[in-house]
């Protein structure tokens, strides 16, 4: 078989693992330009979902009709994941992430030319095209750059991106650009677009020494139809899926939750926002606590507080309500960091397999990303309304922490397996 070769070298403190003969000098500056590509992504995605209330009044959509636009781009993910991840093993990194980028950047511009459903429905999907690069490319480098504590820092660095860029997209786009814009959702979104190509301007100056011949591209070890096989690569699968029903699912929706209990559309951005910010600062420190011994413990307890504050949605007002957004924001980002740090862990894949592993990941997650937001909104358009959606989503999360419980010890070998 394939020997996967790594060499160590000791740069400001880091430990550096790089698949080439050729160092990576500078990991953090090569992922924080990841980070901005990541953040990037979840601006332009939160952008549809903040903006609800505004493209619903300009092309007469229902809930329904809107959710499955906000699903759309997690539909073309599905197709698209897995060749995606070979295109990042074959080019490497700066190339792979640079062509993500200029995609990204032609749907938000496209978007705005939409002018019924069907139109705003493909250039959503076109950003599914791409997504798996970045989504995929972040974990691969933060496998390969970094080991130990180092490497879990990595992952709750990156795991951050995409929150904050919706987290910003949800406090910006109704209460300070669109009354500049004469309430536009256009003209909101042509603002996102910008931002998405001003970090790819940042990506490529970051990216400059890997231009230099030190560019990660890998040969997997195994095919993804034998990583599939394996059973820690099953039971993370489902916790991806489930996961993203939530993820997606109750964030796309929640600028139009909260505004549907008689908030303005300002404030309820501006309370999404904060209440993103303050669940991040937890999932900063989320994936450091996550060592191999307590991985499983620290993932329940991340389920069962997201189930926690989903419920406590349907009773907080005023200023509780930061509390409810709180734990719902950390578990909804810090699980998918957390289960990607099992697969980066685990022996039998590692990281000269992520890239495979991100494809499978990804492509079963966003079979969630798609079910999820199509999901809440059927609900929210039904007698149950939105606090049938908060209901739904807090029991499958307290059926996933069941699971990961039962489950995850079983096929990772238990709290005390090493890697050799």
């Amino acid at each position: 078989g394939w020997e996967h070769r790594e060499s160590v070298a000791e740069t400001g403190g880091c430990s550096v693992a790089s698949v080439s003969d050729a160092q990576v000098e500078r990991p953090w500056r090569v992922l924080w330009g990841v980070w901005a590509l990541y953040a990037a992504f979840g601006l332009l995605v939160a952008s549809a979902g903040a903006l609800v209330p505004l493209i619903r009044d300009d092309l007469d959509l229902s809930r329904s009709q809107m959710g499955a636009i906000l699903g759309a781009w997690q539909f073309a993910y599905i197709g698209s994941s897995i060749p995606c991840g070979r295109l990042i093993d074959r080019v490497g990194l700066r190339r792979s992430l640079t062509l993500c980028i200029v995609v990204m950047t032609t749907s938000a511009v496209l978007r705005t030319t939409a002018g019924g459903f069907w139109s705003l429905l493909a250039t959503v999907a076109l950003l599914g095209t791409c997504a798996p690069i970045v989504s995929i490319a972040a974990p691969k480098a933060a496998s390969i750059l970094f080991e130990g504590p180092q490497r879990r820092r990595a992952v709750g660095v990156y795991g951050t991106a995409p929150a904050i860029g919706g987290a910003i997209a949800a406090a910006t786009a109704n209460g300070v650009i669109a009354p500049l814009v004469d309430d536009s959702w256009r003209t909101v979104t042509l603002v996102f677009a910008a931002a998405s190509a001003v970090a790819g301007l940042f990506w490529w100056w970051a990216s400059a020494e890997l231009a230099a011949g030190s560019d990660i591209a890998t040969t997997p070890a195994v095919k993804v139809s034998t990583l599939v096989q394996l059973p820690i690569v099953r039971v993370v699968l489902v916790v991806a899926i489930s996961a993203f029903v939530f993820t997606h699912g109750l964030g796309q929706w929640m600028v139009d939750l909260l505004g549907s209990e008689g908030r303005s559309v300002d404030a309820a951005g501006y309370w999404t926002s904060g209440g993103s910010f303050l669940g991040m600062a937890a999932t900063l420190m989320i994936p450091r606590w996550a060592t191999e011994q307590r991985r499983v413990l620290v993932l329940v307890l991340v389920l069962l507080a997201g189930a926690a504050g989903t419920v406590l949605l349907l009773t907080a007002s005023d200023w509780w309500l930061a509390v409810p957004l709180a734990l719902s924001t950390t578990a909804r980002v810090a699980v998918m960091p957390i289960a990607m740090l099992v697969l980066m862990d685990h022996p039998d894949v590692g990281p000269a397999n992520m890239a495979g592993a991100g494809s499978l990941f990804f492509t079963s997650a966003q079979v969630g990303g798609v079910a999820g937001p199509l999901l809440s909104g059927v609900i929210a358009d039904s007698n149950a309304g939105f606090p049938g959606v908060l209901v739904t989503h807090a029991a499958l999360m307290v059926a996933l922490a069941g699971f990961v419980a039962v489950v995850l010890p079983r096929v990772s070998g238990g709290p005390d397996r090493r890697r050799p």
